[in-house]
């Protein structure tokens, strides 16, 4: 059992252990800093206290606890928990049965807590967060903004700082020690800086430097006054003998929190854009003169997507097994991968393929190819983009719009015509062929109309005109070319006029062929409209309509449509809302997600993905009470 000692002889215990050192604040004086006491008294509750880990670190009769959210400091029981005021010292007050100090304003505070009011409005000093920042007046005093534009306690030493935290340019910061190589195997001496030159067994060779073998972080970055410190685009301020960078350049950050590098990133890349560590999300993000670039755009197929940045990068994600995804394999992939290569102002996916407009004005796709919806005059499988064969001099008559169905695919140029190749049935290449067959190369639509945009599908083509007027070819079957038309198996191999919609945006349709028959439209003032197979058009019924039909209680003016094969969605005011059948026994009319703050929405079969304001991709399956972030987002 460990011997008694009396406080007083505590005292003068760590007094006689504390002489060696510079002059400094011995055990029980008043302290706001841990370097302001001697080693190895650390500063907590205002007052100068021994160090510890655990119990058996302290003297007989005193405990090891933690506060503050600092170092463990070895206290009397009586120094620790209290039930009213006069059960603590002199210069600290009970509350919530803990001595702490008592206050006026948080400056009377240790680092590392603020003056706060409990339920009886009595003050004292809490230990607080790293709350985010852009100026020192943001921070309570005494805290200030550190340049990771958090609210950071002031340093002079790591031993300053709350555990797993170090002291940075003058601030307490998370982050690990530097790396060090090791102690010499021979000697067991360290190198000294924190970087050793040699690996730690250079075969007997001394290390140059102390008797350590654990570095105590990097040399302080000592003045007297601000023009002592020096760096890269950086100002200082000397606070405490460190030298402190207080603000940097335009353009440039102290991201690593070293004052010896000064302003050392500069605030273009995607880790570091606009500001340290403001990063730019996903795959192919990247960092312009505004901000992070956004995404553009983000399309869905059978099981497949694919996203677009406004750079013009393209990346794909899911199935992948003829190729769709474009990366050179047939692996499946969860998480996004670029088609390398592709500058891209439009993209699109189809069941299992996928094309995009190049930036000037080609057309090029991958993927499946048994019956030439590729278009470069063959029938074989590309794992990467090829060109398409047949469109106009993209010089004089660029692409300005693709769209991939099943088995086939459509484009528009600037001049309005329309073009299309593929698998050649039910009349839904618009060329006035009906019959079964493949057409490897773009081929003009019939009728001479000027075309401004083309939804491709499962077994009928939409499009709409220039004066916005919309268009359907091909199946008339349950009434999806909206022309008013009989609902048989009659096929229609050139365009015909939509009934009882005008001004219309945009029209989408989902790239398959079993059971997608049905299409929506956008109009320019945001009415959504939609015809075909009644169980997915959401207007409260399930009999087809061969003319448009509005979605039931849908909000407006919608910003953003997209269609699957059994699932509809449209934004607006960032909320999405979606309609149709999930293979359950009744079609449901338009319901709110739950999703705020949507940019743009995608649908592959009964699965929705979504682009939100944070520039994250998220996807859930219709019915899933959670939305998952795709991974590497």
């Amino acid at each position: 059992m460990r011997p008694a000692v009396r406080r007083g002889a505590w005292i003068l215990l760590v007094l006689a252990a504390g002489c060696s050192v510079e002059a400094r604040r011995t055990l029980g004086e008043q302290c706001e800093l841990n370097s302001e006491c001697n080693t190895p008294l650390v500063c907590g509750l205002g007052r100068c206290h021994v160090a510890c880990v655990t119990d058996r670190d302290c003297p007989f009769g005193a405990r090891c606890v933690e506060t503050n959210q600092r170092q463990g400091m070895c206290l009397l029981p009586d120094e620790s928990t209290c039930v009213q005021d006069g059960d603590c010292p002199s210069t600290l007050v009970c509350r919530n049965e803990r001595c702490v100090n008592e206050c006026e304003e948080s400056r009377d505070c240790p680092a590392g807590s603020i003056c706060t009011e409990d339920e009886a409005g009595r003050p004292s000093c809490e230990p607080v967060g790293d709350e985010p920042c852009v100026r020192h007046s943001d921070c309570e005093a005494p805290r200030v903004c550190g340049l990771d534009q958090r609210c950071r306690a002031e340093c002079v030493q790591d031993r300053d700082c709350a555990r797993h935290e170090r002291c940075a340019g003058g601030v307490c910061a998370v982050g690990a020690p530097p790396a060090d190589a090791g102690p010499d195997a021979a000697t067991g001496l360290d190198g000294g800086p924190p970087s050793d030159a040699g690996p730690p067994d250079d075969g007997g060779a001394t290390d140059a430097g102390d008797a350590s073998t654990t570095d105590a972080g990097p040399a302080p970055f000592e003045c007297t006054i601000a023009e002592d410190c020096t760096g890269a685009d950086a100002s200082f301020e000397c606070r405490r003998g460190r030298c402190v960078v207080v603000s940097c350049a335009a353009g440039v950050g102290d991201c690593d929190l070293d004052p010896s590098n000064g302003c050392e990133q500069t605030l273009d890349t995607a880790a570091h854009c606009g500001g340290c560590g403001l990063a730019c999300p996903g795959p192919g993000a990247s960092c312009g003169g505004d901000g992070c670039t956004r995404i553009a755009q983000i399309e869905g197929g059978d099981g497949h997507y694919c996203y677009r940045w406004e750079g013009g990068a393209v990346y794909c994600w899911g199935n992948n097994d003829d190729g769709q995804l474009g990366d050179g394999t047939t692996m499946d992939r969860d998480t996004p991968v670029q088609l390398t290569g592709l500058d891209a102002i439009d993209v699109t996916v189809g069941d299992a393929h996928g094309c995009a407009v190049r930036r000037d004005g080609t057309v090029a796709c991958w993927g499946n190819n048994d019956f030439g919806q590729l278009g470069d005059d063959s029938a074989m499988a590309r794992l990467t983009p090829v060109s398409v064969v047949g469109l106009p001099d993209a010089s004089t008559d660029p692409a300005v719009d693709v769209s991939a169905g099943d088995q086939y695919t459509c484009a528009v140029t600037s001049g309005g015509a329309m073009y299309c190749w593929g698998r050649r049935e039910h009349g839904r290449l618009g060329d006035g062929e009906r019959s079964d067959g493949s057409q490897p190369t773009a081929m003009p639509v019939s009728g001479g109309h000027r075309w401004s945009s083309v939804a491709a599908g499962g077994d009928a083509t939409c499009g709409v005109r220039t004066d916005g007027v919309a268009m359907c070819f091909g199946h008339r079957h349950q009434g999806q070319l909206g022309d008013g038309g009989d609902t048989g198996f009659r096929q229609v191999a050139a365009p015909r006029e939509v009934l009882g919609v005008s001004d219309v945006a945009r029209v989408d349709r989902a790239p398959d062929g079993t059971s997608a028959r049905f299409a929506c439209a956008r109009t320019t003032d945001g009415r959504v409209r939609c015809w075909g197979s009644g169980r997915f058009l959401g207007y409260g019924g399930a009999l087809e309509r061969n003319y448009p039909v509005e979605p039931l209680g849908l909000p407006r003016p919608a910003s953003r449509l997209a269609v699957g094969a059994r699932v509809s969605c449209a934004v607006v005011f960032g909320d999405l809302w979606c309609w149709g059948d999930t293979f359950s026994s009744d079609a449901f009319p338009p319901t709110f997600s739950g999703r705020t703050g949507v940019r743009l929405v995608a649908v592959s079969n009964a699965e929705v993905c979504t682009v939100e304001a944070d520039e994250r991709i998220r996807c859930f399956g219709w019915g899933s009470p959670t939305a998952t972030v795709l991974p590497g987002f």
